[in-house]
């Protein structure tokens, strides 16, 4: 069971209907949360002493583990952890959110290093989801991101779409219903495309990326035909600056951004809960070292006070641990 009063004892499991991701007694849920950036680059950040700081300070309902593939210290690597111990850490993570009653996304963060297209993880990937949905398949409180950006000139939506044919069976086989977010191309940006030819399973969620001083309108708007067309949207990613995570911050056009994920209650998590000094960042440099939580840089007091606006959400009771 989940913490009285926690983000999970008042929405239970998730799933999707139409384009809205609702509770587990069918009522609209816009979670909010932070990322963490590689975990190998910053494991002093994720600990239980500063979860704990998140949830009790800064309020999030969701936590997203970004597990690198392929760059340094990535999942493939063997550079900071074997396979096995990565997914004990893994699990230790997300034993670690539902101790505090928030929700987990576990990502599969393929990015650049080789993994702009999915597809070349694969082999990796197959027996990573197998391994998660056995192991969380029990775990209200998880959803499944199976690729984080997918990118690059040549990397289409029928590209993407075949990866997660490929990993969605695998996942479904050990966990039925569990929300599956599947990322869009041209790094998470193109669910126009996706909406054009959608996946043909349940509780599937597509990834839409924004940085505030990079994309504008123009990308709500496509945004807006692929919801038009009965996607389901999860900003599981955003950044209050430029693309490239530095130069900003971009308030104004984040407010606006927060406005039109608000009114169509679209879930978000900022990039990225980490002290690495660049302006996405939401710990000043040495926060990690004095054990600061609440270190925070222009970004992070900007995303804390959007974290600590009254909960997007109406409870189901937390009856639903009775059933």
């Amino acid at each position: 069971t989940y913490p009285e009063g926690s983000p999970v004892y008042h929405n239970g499991k998730l799933s999707v209907q139409g384009t809205q991701m609702v509770s587990e007694c069918g009522k609209p849920v816009q979670l909010r949360g932070m990322s963490s950036h590689g975990l190998a680059w910053f494991p002093k950040c994720y600990t239980e002493a500063s979860l704990t700081a998140l949830v009790k300070d800064w309020n999030i309902d969701i936590f997203r583990l970004a597990i690198y593939t392929h760059e340094w210290g990535g999942y493939t690597t063997n550079q900071w952890k074997s396979k096995d111990d990565y997914n004990a850490y893994i699990d230790n993570m997300v034993d670690i959110c539902a101790k505090l009653g928030i929700y987990c996304i576990i990502d599969w963060h393929v990015l650049n290093d080789g993994s702009g297209d999915p597809n070349y993880t694969l082999d990796d990937a197959i027996p990573f989801w197998d391994y998660m949905s056995a192991k969380h398949k029990d775990d209200k409180h998880v959803l499944y991101e199976i690729c984080n950006e997918p990118n690059g000139f040549d990397v289409k939506w029928a590209d993407v779409k075949e990866y997660a044919e490929a990993v969605i069976p695998v996942i479904r086989k050990n966990d039925p219903d569990k929300i599956i977010i599947c990322g869009t191309p041209t790094w998470s940006q193109d669910v126009d495309l996706a909406a054009q030819d959608p996946l043909s399973y349940d509780n599937v969620m597509y990834t839409l990326h924004f940085y505030s001083g990079t994309h504008t309108q123009y990308l709500r708007d496509k945004a807006q035909v692929a919801i038009n067309k009965g996607l389901a949207l999860f900003v599981t990613e955003f950044g209050t600056t430029q693309a490239s995570g530095d130069g900003g911050v971009y308030f104004d056009e984040c407010n606006t951004w927060m406005d039109w994920m608000d009114a169509r209650k679209i879930s978000w998590v900022n990039w990225s809960f980490a002290d690495k000094p660049e302006s996405s960042a939401a710990l000043k440099p040495g926060a990690s070292n004095s054990g600061d939580w609440n270190m925070v840089s222009e970004s992070g007091q900007y995303i804390k006070r959007k974290l600590s606006q009254p909960k997007s959400y109406e409870s189901c009771g937390g009856h639903h641990h009775h059933h």
